[in-house]
């Protein structure tokens, strides 16, 4: 977006916000925003504040593709990518010639020496996956043609412990 502001807000975003939550905050930040604008604007009160327009860009839309696991990016990076892409068009990794789809997961402490994309753990509390840098733990995933399960539903009918994503 390019040329002047008449009035802006902060949207802090949470370590948990997902592109859905993020819109339905922007929702209601956005017409409480535009609301004071008019109001603003009414009353002759709006000063206009130049952008830096270097600082502009066009977001273009999104394809499927995008959305595609890259295990050796860091745990941080994927966990951000994942929320990034709920709820369309869901991150997503190839086991068995099939996309699984990745639907929440968090970075974890620690490292492994393993190949990125390896499970290296399985539990009720999630199933961890070595990355570039670090581990990403899957909370909820999703195989075709079923619905999405947290990890322990998930693991009560399937195995994945190392196998290799990706």
């Amino acid at each position: 977006d390019t040329g002047d502001m008449l009035h802006k807000v902060v949207c802090p975003i949470e370590n948990t916000d997902t592109a859905e939550s993020l819109h339905d905050k922007l929702a209601v930040l956005g017409a409480t925003a535009l609301c004071d604008t008019l109001k603003l604007l009414a009353d002759g009160s709006a000063v206009p504040e130049k952008q830096n327009n270097a600082d502009a860009n066009y977001a273009e839309k999104l394809q499927k593709a995008e959305a595609e696991i890259d295990w050796a990016q860091s745990a941080q990076v994927l966990s951000r990518t994942v929320r990034a892409f709920n709820p369309w068009p869901v991150a997503f990794t190839c086991v068995d010639d099939k996309n699984l789809r990745i639907w929440s997961a968090e970075a974890m402490d620690g490292s492994s020496d393993a190949t990125p994309g390896t499970v290296l753990t399985e539990s009720r509390e999630g199933i961890d996956v070595a990355t570039g840098d670090g581990v990403l733990r899957i909370h909820q995933l999703q195989l075709p043609g079923g619905k999405a399960l947290d990890a322990g539903q998930f693991l009560n009918a399937h195995r994945l412990l190392g196998v290799q994503f990706g």
